[in-house]
C-alpha cells in the first residue's frame, strides 16, 4: 500500500464536521493538489531526489 489521492468521502467528512460546504472547485482542486503531491513523491523516490528539508543544514 502506498499514498492514495484524498477522496470524495474524506472531504465530505470533514466538510461535515467542520458544518462547512466546499465548492466543486474546492474539492477539484483539493484533489488535484492531492494527486500532485503523490506524483512528486514518485518521481522524488525514482530519482533518488535528495530530501530539500534535510539540506537545510548544509546552506
Amino acid at each position: 500500500m502506498g499514498a492514495i489521492t484524498i477522496s470524495y468521502q474524506t472531504i465530505w467528512a470533514w466538510g461535515d464536521l467542520m458544518q462547512n460546504a466546499p465548492t466543486p472547485f474546492d474539492v477539484k482542486t483539493l484533489r488535484d493538489m492531492s494527486l500532485s503531491y503523490i506524483a512528486m513523491q514518485e518521481i522524488a523516490k525514482k530519482n533518488d531526489t535528495p530530501d530539500p528539508l534535510k539540506d537545510l543544514k548544509n546552506v
